[in-house]
């Protein structure tokens, strides 16, 4: 079946997935979601954000902007977090952990955060954390009665991207605080899945998203996060276009993001406009912004859905990757999730135009 009759057939099923949109929060909730520690609303100091990484830890940040402080759980291991942070040159956010219970971590320590305020954060792990985090901002949620999302999935253990989930859509009906709907699924060549369809019964407190072992934050700026459990993975989400996007406006943005790979580890790196895509780079130092160009390009090689590109990512040291990315433009800017078939396993690339 071909990618274009599979997008057809999941559209005429409705799509959707989770990541975010409108206004309008949702109410106050039904269920009991399992505990994540923290905050699960925001204030007028405090954003809270509730997430993922590999393979499937959930997490929960609050980042408080009258202290400069946050404090950070990962529900998986029950390991809090806590310090200080503050920006720095190269746009990202400096988190300074003083206290920890997670015996892997020698306080005082330093980690490297991107926020984009109330909508989405993502941020480098340190101690036995070695996959990005990223989270959505908890507060409102989608007002319906219909929204649809285009997402990409965050691995479990022993994850295939060949046989497995990789990317696709998710279609929400919501009705107060019941979000229920159907995820169509696929894998990174665009084959769909066995089944290609799956259900999903969702409830919505304050952006929270929880149901059984499932919980994220979804945004009313486009932008959604599930976990769906110790070691069963995730996805990440934005709000599905409503029309085919700009690949020319998106590959000449500057951006900063976050990637993943088995070769390298997480590191921080931006984009800027090459020859033939994205151009990527590293830093030498986030806090002078000093950079490494010539990582390696993004090229764009189309476009199956609106807001779902497929992508070749060409490595200066060699090597060449397929992706696929999910796209949509958040508060004005282009962001970007990707799931990358790295030459050494599955990888994962995030970016945000500055």
């Amino acid at each position: 079946m071909s990618k274009k009759n599979m997008v057809a057939a999941a559209a005429a099923a409705s799509l959707a997935a989770l990541i975010a949109l409108i206004l309008v929060g949702c109410g106050g909730g039904e269920g009991s979601p399992r505990s994540l520690g923290g905050s699960t609303s925001a204030t007028a100091n405090t954003r809270v954000y509730q997430g993922s990484s590999s393979t499937g830890d959930a997490w929960s940040w609050t980042i408080t902007t009258s202290s400069s402080t946050f404090s950070a759980t990962n529900a998986a291991t029950g390991n809090t977090y806590s310090g200080t942070w503050a920006s720095v040159s190269s746009g990202y956010i400096r988190l300074t952990i003083k206290k920890s219970t997670d015996t892997n971590v020698t306080v005082p320590t330093v980690m490297y955060g991107l926020e984009v305020p109330n909508t989405m954060f993502i941020a480098k792990p340190v101690g036995a954390n070695t996959k990005p985090i990223m989270c959505a901002a908890l507060g409102t949620a989608p007002a319906g009665p219909d929204v649809t999302y285009n997402y990409i999935h965050i691995p479990e253990v022993n994850y295939a991207p060949d046989s497995g989930d990789a990317f696709g859509t998710l279609d929400f009906v919501i009705s107060g605080n019941a979000f229920t709907g159907t995820q169509s699924r696929f894998n990174i060549t665009g084959t769909a899945l066995n089944p290609a369809t799956v259900p999903y019964s969702l409830t919505c407190n304050n952006g929270l998203l929880s149901g059984g072992a499932v919980t994220g934050g979804i945004t009313a700026s486009g932008v959604a996060i599930l976990d769906y459990g110790p070691n069963l993975g995730g996805m990440a989400a934005v709000q599905a276009a409503a029309s085919p996007v700009d690949i020319n406006a998106i590959s000449a943005a500057t951006y900063r993001g976050i990637h993943y790979n088995p070769t390298d580890g997480t590191f921080m790196v931006y984009g800027a406009a090459g020859s033939s895509g994205i151009s990527l780079g590293t830093f030498s130092s986030l806090e002078t912004n000093s950079q490494n160009p010539n990582y390696g390009t993004i090229t764009f090689t189309g476009q199956p859905s609106p807001g779902q590109l497929t992508a070749t990512i060409t490595y200066t040291a060699g090597g060449s990757a397929n992706a696929v990315f999910v796209e949509n433009t958040i508060n004005g800017k282009y962001v970007l999730f990707g799931i990358v078939r790295h030459p050494a396993g599955t990888a994962h690339l995030v970016l945000v135009q500055q």
